[in-house]
């Protein structure tokens, strides 16, 4: 659903910049969702990779070795601590 919104207001967006540029309102409106959107999306996907490849979690089994569940799980923190917050406000 989160992407959903993402591809919508990005085709939305590149709408508003080509046939109504001088439309400055609706652009930053769009630019604002497109960029909340895409922070959401990946925050989640951010939490999913810790929750799927953290080795405290041993209901979900996967075929990997120790270092690249660990090196997964740790690609999750740092694409939430490198995540740029400052977009959420718009």
């Amino acid at each position: 659903m989160v992407k959903l919104s993402f591809v919508i207001s990005a085709l939305t967006l590149k709408y508003f910049k080509f046939a109504q540029p001088k439309n400055k309102e609706k652009i930053k409106v769009f630019t604002c969702t497109k960029e909340r959107t895409e922070l959401v999306y990946k925050f989640m996907m951010s939490t999913l990779l810790i929750y799927l490849f953290n080795s405290r979690f041993s209901g979900y089994h996967t075929h990997l070795d120790k270092e690249t569940k660990f090196m997964l799980s740790l690609f999750g923190v740092v694409l939430i601590i490198t995540a740029d917050w400052n977009e959420l406000k718009c």
